[in-house]
């Protein structure tokens, strides 16, 4: 049997290595007893000594890969060695996953082999006995040995998120940088339980995107540090701080501003957004829709920006909208000013004070009743939408407000305390400096925007701002692929329709988070504008959740070109890889042995015996669903073209430090402080980063820390950035956020 089908053995190598040690011994002090010519015995010295050295590799090389069966050291990359490229994303070290690794997978998990697993009853009291006697200074020297990744360790760390088997089989080949590419692959579904690795892939996958130059756009429901730190360091290393937008729910003060309901190509995508948000019965939510495209076309005739605080403003004061409507409706449409008005002023003069008993204004009524005579005079026209205005007062303002007392909660809510600072923006004010959000620019001119909604906080409000955006974008590309790319700017029209100069990279994470079919209109139209979407879920029911149904679960997943799966805790979820990989031929081979004996005297043959070695095939799938539920935090399985998986490392990305305004330094320490505000050091004392990020366990400050300023260099297209780089949050934050992440697979 070879050596790559029995890589489960004894390390027999070692035996060649103390023979031929011993040859070289008993040659150099015995070869003028064996009478050896002196050349005679220097070259038969070096052939054992060769020889010594051949066995000696092949033994070091299986017992490491011995050892990375049960331990594995993590595997991180600096910020500015990210790998830039415009059609491909570096997606980290491994190998592609063949027959061959299915079959070592199932041969380790043998009862006879289960020895490389799991730890000996040594081991565990041995380190047990180093974890008690710590604190005496020797013991302290070896705990610290015993629970780092030298080599010599023969006890290194095991890994506590998963089996570091699953990759350790593939090793032995070697690894490699996994490519993907970026026009093939279309959108990418990357799916993970919490603390998998995610936000791992997410940082990865958006940093690269800022690398290139693509404009890139991240939502994070959580808002949280990792993220966002990831997001700012490749705007900072690439000179794009000028071009990075931010809205945080949670910093309405330095957030950019944004009126989701401001652009639009026809008034009904106005309330089509708002009512996105509301959780309700769909008779409930037609009378909302009903009554907000009300709003809607009244202020779109008056000639008034559309934002929230006026939907909500005129919800509960339509009488006031249909005053102002019919007013500009006889001033615009009448010839005759002169009768207009004295037909006008003759009907409010019979006006009463107050409302009449159906809660409609008296003053609207008449001026209602003046329309209705002037369009019977033939002095102004009819139309439709001015009898759609008029309809309203035909209702009972009592009956109708309960109709639509669903959509209040919502408008309340978007309007009320520090959001109203991003999603109520002052058009008038032209002395603030802060930007207001536009779509065209940041799509067209490669700009970078980091959304945040702090989906802890306020779930409602989170989810429905996120509705509300993803119905904005996509209503926006619809007119852009209709219309072409540059729809709704000042610069001349384009004969290029349905793409954008650029592809964009459109980010979702927490999927559950959202509860909206634009992900799924997103997913079938937008690759067709040049948009590819990174969607990242926990589990195969959070889509059937966001989506509304299985069917349309299965629908979204088919318009994924691929896969990127984490650890998952599901079976259904594990079978969203499982499901579409090919079966296998597993053999197994075994020896069958007989002998036989006589006992008659008359045959010359007293013993018999026989041997047979029997080969078996087993089918079943490229990959079992326990493989995928036992990855190791920061490993992954992709897969590409269909049928191709790999076997992935993905780097944690270590941010150096660099150069960023107070306010944004203010926002990193929050988020920081809230990703670790009930873990302390201590927490963190007998694991593996105490030894790797020695930094944050012996509590280094940000004042230890030199902050150095130079501009970021320019890289080659393909290339690498130079290691003067600057990046922007601070160094001990991320390395804190490294430890909180606790990745245990890798390599050093």
């Amino acid at each position: 049997m070879n050596e790559f089908n029995n890589l489960l053995r004894p390390i027999a190598e070692f035996r060649g290595v103390v023979v031929s040690l011993l040859l070289i011994v008993l040659t150099y002090h015995l070869k003028e007893a064996m009478l050896f010519l002196p050349e005679l015995g220097i070259a038969l010295c070096v052939f054992f000594a060769v020889s010594a050295a051949y066995y000696a590799v092949k033994a070091f090389r299986l017992y490491v890969y011995h050892r990375s069966l049960s331990s594995s050291a993590p595997y991180s990359l600096e910020s500015h060695k990210i790998f830039k490229s415009d059609s491909v994303y570096f997606m980290g070290k491994g190998y592609e996953w063949t027959a061959e690794h299915t079959k070592r997978i199932k041969d380790l998990y043998d009862r006879k082999n289960t020895v490389f697993l799991y730890a000996s009853k040594f081991e565990k009291k041995f380190k047990a006995w180093l974890l008690i006697h710590k604190r005496k200074l020797v013991i302290a020297q070896l705990f610290l040995f015993f629970n780092s990744y030298y080599i010599l360790n023969p006890f290194p760390p095991r890994n506590q998120t998963g089996t570091a088997a699953i990759h350790a089989i593939g090793i032995w080949e070697g690894e490699e940088s996994i490519l993907m590419n970026i026009d093939a692959t279309n959108h990418i579904l990357v799916v993970g339980g919490t603390g998998a690795g995610k936000s791992c892939g997410f940082q990865v996958l958006a940093s690269q995107d800022i690398e290139s130059g693509r404009p890139t756009i991240g939502i994070d429901p959580k808002g949280g540090f990792k993220i966002f730190s990831a997001m700012y360091d490749a705007a900072v290393r690439n000179d794009k701080v000028d071009q990075f937008k931010i809205i945080h729910l949670a910093f309405p003060e330095l957030s950019s501003q944004y009126n989701a309901i401001g652009s639009y190509h026809r008034v009904t995508e106005i309330s089509s957004r708002i009512t996105e948000g509301i959780d309700s019965e769909e008779n409930f939510k037609q009378f909302a829709w009903l009554k907000s495209n009300f709003i809607a076309v009244g202020l779109h005739y008056l000639g008034e920006q559309a934002t929230f605080d006026k939907i909500k403003y005129y919800m509960t004061r339509c009488d006031e909208l249909v005053k102002s409507y019919c007013e500009l409706y006889i001033k615009r449409n009448c010839a005759n000013s002169e009768i207009a008005n004295d037909t006008l002023n003759a009907h409010l003069k019979k006006a009463m004070d107050g409302p009449n008993r159906t809660g409609h204004d008296s003053k609207t009524l008449k001026t209602v009743t003046a329309v209705n005579e002037l369009i019977a005079k033939g002095h102004i026209a009819d139309n439709p939408e001015l009898q759609t205005i008029i309809s309203y007062m035909h209702e009972n303002v009592m009956h109708e407000r309960k109709l639509i007392r669903n959509i209040e909660p919502i408008l309340e809510k978007l309007t009320t305390g520090s959001i109203a600072q991003i999603l109520v923006p002052d058009y008038d004010d032209l002395d603030s400096d802060r930007a207001i959000l536009d779509w065209g620019q940041l799509l067209t001119d490669g700009e970078i925007l980091y959304v945040g909604t702090n989906a802890l906080g306020d779930p409602t409000i989170s989810s429905t701002f996120i509705q509300i955006l993803l119905e904005d974008l996509m209503n926006y590309l619809g007119s852009v692929y209709q219309y072409g790319k540059d729809y709704g700017r000042l610069s001349p029209a384009n004969d290029d329709k349905g793409f954008l100069p650029k592809t964009v990279a459109l980010h979702i994470d927490e999927l559950s988070a959202i509860k909206t079919t634009a992900v799924k209109n997103l997913l079938a139209r937008a690759g067709e504008v040049g948009v590819k979407l990174r969607i990242y879920t926990q589990s195969h029911a959070d889509l059937v959740n966001t989506l509304g149904s299985r069917e349309n679960a299965e629908a979204a997943i088919d318009n994924f070109g691929a896969i990127l799966m984490f650890r998952v805790n599901n079976w259904n979820t594990a079978n969203i890889l499982v499901s579409r990989l090919n079966e296998v031929t597993i053999e197994k081979e075994g020896k069958v042995f007989g002998f036989s004996d006589s006992a008659s005297p008359e045959t010359p043959e007293d013993f018999g015996s026989s041997s047979m070695q029997r080969e078996e095939a087993d089918t079943r799938s490229l990959l079992s669903h326990q493989s995928v539920m036992s990855l190791p935090t920061g490993e992954a399985f992709l897969l590409t073209n269909g049928t191709r998986l790999e076997k992935i490392r993905m780097p944690l990305i270590k941010v150096k430090v660099g150069v960023a305004p107070d306010s944004i330094r203010q926002m990193i320490d929050v988020m920081k402080k809230n990703d670790l505000s009930n873990v302390s050091s201590d927490s963190y004392e007998d694991t593996w980063f105490k030894a790797i990020y020695p930094e944050f366990t012996h509590g280094v400050s940000d004042e230890q820390i030199d902050v150095e300023e130079t501009r970021p260099s320019r890289p080659d297209k393909d290339g690498y950035f130079p290691l003067n780089t600057m990046t922007g949050p601070l160094e001990a934050e991320m390395e804190a956020d490294a430890a909180e992440f606790s990745i245990h697979s890798g390599e050093t």
